[in-house]
């Protein structure tokens, strides 16, 4: 469910810091009077002068590095038991309750969807087209270092959703597809949770691990994509007019009357059991009860 976080602590002594040190037995590195090191891929960095400790980096990577002795990887699933884990280490290594850890810009969640035969990005998400909300948010490709895509994303103002063939990306041969959403600040995790000031501790409330599948599911739910071919023209037709924006943008005033047809067109493709969008759909939840219940 999680994967990238960043938190801060506040009022971190410098003992306190040469404490965390020593636990770790990592080196530190001094710029600017600021103290660096390195925690497996967790990136820890310290200012004395204002006495704030920062975390960053992906939870799930150091789960299975640090905890599980495997690597810095994150294509398997992360559950609320790891991620207890992890935040047990946190407070032991760190030295203060994690409802001292504040949340602060970066957080990532979301699920990793097998897809059986399905190429996650050929198959699927090639197809995603854009997220209408209050208004209609493109997907845009997004690239491998070989120029190849593998995925896209779709940007908002205080978040972008990503969905991407997590296989590709880490040069696995597995089809698995990652929907992710990525907070670019905090302001965006406060109001999905509810929260004045939301902690590391909070994530441990299952509760809140509802409102964020919440807005992975929903996000999903609000993807128009175009359908798979299976022999109707005329439906392909319909989901065509009603998922593509420019198609949408183009032909407004002759299609405005028959929305609610193409909009009935485009749902039946995406829950058609034939369809890989069905799979992903039936998934999500799937999925999610997995990662809380275990």
């Amino acid at each position: 469910m999680f994967d990238n976080v960043s938190f801060k602590v506040n009022n971190y002594s410098i003992e306190e810091f040469e404490e965390l040190v020593g636990r770790i037995g990592e080196p530190v590195s001094v710029t600017n009077d600021i103290l660096k090191c390195n925690w497996y891929n967790l990136r820890i960095v310290y200012y004395p002068n204002s006495q704030i400790l920062k975390v960053i980096n992906s939870l799930h990577k150091f789960y299975n590095a640090a905890i599980k002795g495997l690597g810095g990887f994150n294509h398997d699933e992360f559950t609320y038991t790891h991620l207890a884990a992890v935040i047990s280490l946190l407070e032991h290594t760190i030295g203060r309750p994690a409802n001292e850890m504040r949340l602060l810009g970066r957080f990532e969640y979301g699920l990793n969807i097998p897809t059986d035969s399905y190429r996650p990005f050929k198959d699927i998400i090639e197809r995603y087209q854009s997220i209408v909300t209050t208004a209609t948010n493109p997907f845009y490709a997004h690239f491998n270092s070989r120029k190849k895509p593998f995925g896209k994303f779709c940007p908002f103002t205080d978040y972008t959703v990503k969905c991407y063939d997590k296989g590709k990306q880490i040069g696995l041969r597995e089809n698995i597809l990652r929907i992710e959403i990525v907070h670019h600040n905090v302001t965006m995790t406060r109001s999905i949770l509810g929260l004045k000031h939301p902690t590391m501790g909070d994530l441990l409330n299952k509760d809140n691990w509802a409102k964020l599948y919440k807005k992975v599911k929903s996000t999903y739910d609000s993807i128009r994509m175009l359908a798979v071919p299976n022999g109707d023209i005329d439906e392909y037709n319909k989901v065509l007019y009603y998922a593509d924006a420019i198609v949408n943008r183009d032909l407004k005033p002759q299609i405005q009357n028959i929305l609610p047809q193409l909009k009935k067109a485009h749902d039946r493709q995406r829950d058609d059991p034939d369809s890989p969008h069905f799979l992903v759909n039936k998934s999500i939840p799937q999925l999610f009860q997995e990662l809380i219940n275990n």
